[in-house]
């Protein structure tokens, strides 16, 4: 109860303060800067999932079969990962010479790059999972999250540059690693060493599950970086700026959807018709609660942008719309693959991301030309329309359990009406406002009238599941 409420509190902290050095940034850079900035972190976070390929959930796995090996294990994993991050830092720069960015945003990749080695140095906290105590490195993770925040903070008061504000990133990540060493050494007793026992091994089972979060990752970040090299920063600053929020709302998601992992995990194995109505249960709450979200998106996003990003960012309007709508098939994406997961069937995931990434790739050179931070967007609605057409055939052939279709398209359709009844009253005039509370609250009424809410008994821990998770 400690690990879980710690690490939900310290996501609700780091989502906080996320918010309040992003708008920072927007509003202080402007479209064009924000747009490098957008760049660099990208092309980042696609180098981060190079030099992690999750080799820290295999050490967990290994160490939790064999004890005995934690130092052995630790040691190789860090190795892994401090060798991946090298090859990472070749990967970022590599990238941002092909894009043709400046000397400037060059030499802030680099620097950013550097986080690369910070992460694998915290790979000192798979110990703590192990024990379940992951209360520590929630604590360290606010604490970085906190000193960033008031790094850039600082930093825009003093009218920084563009390197400046990433170095707040790494003198924070630094400073997180320094505290968890010392947790590390007054908890556990020890600081780990470099060992090479287990590391080309665990690199070869990391691969599959790391290519599949990379194709993940790229095929949704790949027109934030293409916006700039086909059209310009500031394009890519626009669009940076509308994807923020639905990044925000993903992360929201993911915690929702992982509560339900252990409960499927442990369905599958011996209980195949609760694991069928957890399924439908989940693929029901989550498109009706996903909705409402996405409708207050598509109707306020004009007001939103106005209100929080400035009047520079206006033209974020119109791409943050459409990532409302796409946020639906994107949650829904996220929430079919841990079902593919939970059935052993993660391999599948990896096929249909690979064709999703051809097919974003595509239409990004097909659309962004012409319509900018809008065609962006367009991409990643019709990409993420694609993975949930995959995944639900996948679910379909490979784990046997089909969804309600009449239920779905109901939910669907109630959503639509809500939608367009918003839409057409914020045309006549009418307060945002007053328009998405009135819709919004017909559209609980109307799911909960026609019995389409899923019921909650459906989600009960059945004293079984209780107890595996608890072991």
């Amino acid at each position: 109860m400690v690990s879980t409420a710690s690490q939900l509190g310290a996501r609700g902290l780091h989502l906080a303060l996320n918010v309040v050095s992003t708008l920072a940034l927007i509003r202080y850079l402007g479209p064009d800067r924000y747009g490098d900035f957008v760049m660099v972190v990208t092309v980042a976070a696609i180098g981060g999932l190079v030099s992690d390929m999750g080799l820290n959930k295999l050490g967990v796995r290994e160490i939790a079969r064999d004890p005995s090996a934690e130092g052995e294990v630790l040691g190789s994993v860090l190795l892994a990962r401090l060798g991946l991050g090298l090859a990472a830092v070749a990967l970022t720069l590599t990238a941002m010479a092909v894009l043709g960015a400046t000397a400037q945003v060059i030499t802030a990749a680099a620097l950013i790059s550097m986080l690369y080695f910070t992460e694998a140095a915290l790979s000192v906290f798979i110990v703590f999972h192990v024990r379940i105590q992951q209360q520590y490195e929630a604590f360290v993770r606010v604490v970085i999250e906190a000193v960033e925040t008031t790094l850039v903070l600082v930093l825009i008061a003093h009218q920084a540059s563009l390197v400046q504000l990433v170095s707040a990133q790494v003198i924070a990540a630094t400073i997180g690693v320094g505290l968890a060493l010392a947790l590390a050494r007054r908890r556990l007793g020890y600081l780990p060493g470099l060992r090479w026992s287990r590391a080309a091994g665990l690199l070869r089972e990391a691969l599959p599950v790391g290519l599949t979060l990379l194709l993940a990752a790229v095929y949704i970040k790949i027109p934030s970086v293409l916006l700039v090299r086909l059209r310009s920063s500031g394009e890519a600053g626009l669009y940076g700026a509308a994807y923020q929020p639905i990044e925000y709302l993903l992360l929201s998601a993911a915690v929702v959807i992982n509560v339900l992992l252990p409960m499927l995990a442990h369905s599958h194995l011996g209980a195949p018709e609760r694991f069928s109505q957890l399924y439908r249960g989940g693929s029901e709450a989550l498109l009706a609660g996903t909705i409402p979200v996405s409708l207050l998106i598509v109707v306020g996003g004009p007001v939103l942008v106005r209100t929080v990003f400035g009047a520079d960012f206006a033209a974020s309007a119109a791409p943050l719309r459409l990532l409302g709508l796409a946020l639906i098939p994107m949650v829904l994406s996220f929430w079919l693959s841990v079902v593919l997961l939970s059935g052993g069937h993660q391999r599948i995931t990896l096929a249909y991301d690979l064709l999703a990434f051809v097919v974003t790739v595509g239409l990004c050179f097909a659309l962004i030309p012409g319509y900018g931070a809008t065609g962006a967007a367009v991409v990643i609605l019709a990409s993420s329309l694609l993975v949930v057409l995959c995944a639900l055939t996948a679910a379909r052939t490979r784990l046997g359990v089909s969804l309600p279709l009449a239920r779905m398209l109901a939910i669907l359709a109630t959503g639509a009406i809500g939608l367009m009844a918003a839409l057409w009253l914020v045309s006549l005039g009418l307060p945002v406002v007053p328009v998405l509370v009135t819709v919004l609250g017909a559209y609980g009424v109307a799911l909960w009238r026609f019995g389409l809410l899923p019921s909650p008994a459906l989600f009960d821990n059945h004293p079984p599941i209780v107890g595996a998770v608890a072991g």
